[in-house]
């Protein structure tokens, strides 16, 4: 029942992550080959994969979030070289009067371990890097709510 309850509670940190499209670290999974963490992140517009809580920190969703709205779905988040980025609401809006695409800024902590942003209030902290790959980019974030912690993951893909 807590875990449900915790769910339910994540629907901001959810919103959160995928308004701005971030991720977590760690380095499992990330880019074996000779590519930057920079070309990867940049190399074209990410797209919402799935999401929710990761109960043993193995970067793969448990017990999956159901509050994510259709309309964020389809959003999109380019990430540019020159740090500014441009996500796009897709062909569904949760507002219609929102703009179609919104402008952001971005970076890397020195390690490249943590994306940050100030797109969102959470990700001016930032939030960590778990997997980034040619189409993978999966982050993550520590949380306690009522004593309970947990580790809340979002993927995106191309």
């Amino acid at each position: 029942m807590k875990k449900l309850f915790l769910v339910s509670l994540l629907f901001p940190i959810a919103f959160f992550l995928v308004v701005s499209g971030c991720s977590k670290s760690s380095n499992n999974g990330n880019n074996s080959g000779s590519e930057s963490r920079m070309t990867l992140i940049t190399r074209s517009a990410w797209k919402y994969d799935t999401s929710g809580i990761d109960n043993n920190m193995d970067g793969i969703v448990d017990i999956g979030d159901t509050t994510i709205p259709a309309c964020e779905k389809d959003n999109t988040y380019q990430f540019n070289a020159d740090s500014t980025g441009l996500m796009n609401e897709g062909a569904t809006k949760c507002n219609v009067n929102d703009p179609q695409t919104a402008a952001f800024t971005w970076s890397f902590n020195t390690a490249q371990t943590m994306l940050q942003s100030n797109f969102n209030p959470i990700l001016v902290n930032g939030v960590n890097i778990f997997k980034l790959t040619d189409s993978t980019l999966v982050v993550y974030k520590d949380s306690t709510v009522f004593g309970i912690s947990f580790r809340y993951l979002l993927s995106l893909k191309h």
